[in-house]
């Protein structure tokens, strides 16, 4: 079952980022396995005090995202969830309302080890600073509206449904100013995540 769950998700997620025309999505795609010929192997599961916000985020989700948003929901306790910076980078605040797993990738339920693609999730009333990164990624909004602010742009609300591509080095960040969980599909081509510089 908790196999199931996950390879369901996966489909899900390639279906999500399937109906946007984005060049750089499509042509992502191209990398993804065939995750129902695949046996998914999971890595230990583990948990984060965010995913408290899972519910509220499946509720908020629009019609469109809503079967993705839901099949987060229900693989959440078999994936591996962490985290990329520590109590001395962001706080214990941050920390309490931030995760991101991934479901395909080299260290992923469903390998591949030519893309990573997955979750990120924050909690309402969280920053997640300014920063920048070597790997080209894509963010496409399942659920929330959050504030972000792209390159030298000032803080804009972005939708559910919204496309986020950062170039390398492009600087982001994001404020979950709206009252409302922030559950992003990510989607990179390359092999590992890395620690951001912030900027």
């Amino acid at each position: 079952m908790i196999q199931s769950d996950v390879v369901d998700l996966a489909k899900a997620l390639r279906t999500f980022f399937s109906a946007s025309s984005h060049a750089y999505i499509q042509e992502t795609l191209l990398l993804w396995p065939e995750t129902d010929a695949v046996s998914a192997t999971l890595p230990a599961s583990s948990s984060l005090p965010v995913l408290s916000f899972l519910d509220v985020a499946s509720q908020n989700a629009p019609a469109d995202s809503k079967p993705l948003a839901d099949a987060v929901k229900n693989a959440a306790p078999a994936l591996c969830w962490g985290q990329t910076y520590s109590k001395s980078d962001l706080g214990d605040a941050f920390l309490n309302r931030y995760g991101w797993t991934s479901v395909v990738g080299p260290n992923a339920p469903i390998k591949n080890q030519h893309l990573i693609s997955g979750f990120l999730f924050l909690g309402p009333d969280i920053e997640y600073p300014y920063h920048k990164h070597s790997v080209e990624e894509v963010y496409k909004v399942v659920s929330g509206t959050a504030s972000w602010r792209l390159g030298e742009d000032d803080w804009t609300p972005l939708p559910p449904g919204s496309v986020v591509h950062n170039t390398p080095w492009r600087a982001h960040g994001m404020r979950t100013n709206h009252g409302e969980p922030l559950l992003l599909a990510f989607l990179w081509r390359s092999g590992a995540v890395e620690k951001s510089v912030m900027v």
